[in-house]
């Protein structure tokens, strides 16, 4: 931090990572005056928790691609950053600004592919062995009691959406992309909670992966939405783990 000079510090936590990144914001805080704003599941389902930290300057509750858009905006033309929806503040005397969530977003192609320009991300591979980390879905129908998903349901029912997935020629054209730009691509983790769960997605996704992508994969899936056929078409595809 020191040698970057950010003008605006992001930390996304659950919540076993909570208690660091307070940590890391004290320690930050202690030395260089940058805003903080935290995001995450734990930030967006315990929020008056983590508003309450005096190091972090603002809290993103739920999906933060527009409203981190929006409080980089306001930031740097000094503008009030208390109405921004999903973000929650404190007031000059201390009181808590809570404001709503916008609608989940949809469809996710109106998102861009990730920046993995934005820094050395051949190093970044390297490290990883060359795990090439996408998400084609966001959300997931099952309420398992060991899981926030549930309690993140809950909390955007009647706001849109939950379960929204990427288009097939999305997915495929930011995959290779990045195989073309990083040759150190040796494999790819999808990230997805649940990514066998719609059929009619995933066959053509499968179809179009090994024709155009072609590399080792692995996903995570849910045993009742996997029988022969799936197993069958995502080895010929190039799976060789599902989790």
């Amino acid at each position: 931090v020191r040698a970057y000079q950010p003008d605006l510090i992001g930390m996304s936590a659950v919540y076993v990572q909570w208690r660091y990144a307070k940590q890391m914001a004290r320690w930050i805080k202690e030395e260089i005056p940058t805003p903080i704003v935290a995001g995450g599941v734990h930030p967006t389902l315990s929020p008056e928790e983590c508003v309450a930290c005096a190091d972090m300057d603002w809290i993103c509750r739920g999906e933060g691609e527009y409203a981190l858009r929006d409080l980089v905006r306001a930031d740097e033309k000094g503008e009030p950053t208390d109405k921004i929806l999903n973000i929650w503040t404190r007031d000059k005397d201390g009181g808590i600004v809570k404001n709503p969530e916008r609608p989940l977003i949809s469809p996710l192609d109106e998102l861009p592919h990730p920046d993995r320009e934005f820094f050395d991300y051949d190093a970044a591979l390297e490290s990883m062995g060359g795990n090439l980390q996408v998400m084609t879905s966001r959300g997931c129908p099952y309420r398992c009691t060991y899981c926030s998903n549930e309690a993140l349901m809950r909390m955007y029912q009647g706001n849109g959406r939950f379960i929204r997935q990427r288009s097939v020629e999305n997915v495929i054209e930011e995959l290779r992309q990045v195989a073309i730009r990083h040759p150190g691509v040796r494999y790819v983790t999808f990230s997805d909670d649940i990514i066998t769960e719609n059929k009619s997605w995933f066959f053509p996704f499968l179809d179009a992966y090994k024709e155009k992508v072609g590399l080792p994969f692995n996903v995570q899936i849910q045993m009742q939405t996997f029988d022969r056929e799936t197993a069958r078409r995502m080895a010929e595809a190039g799976c060789y783990q599902a989790k």
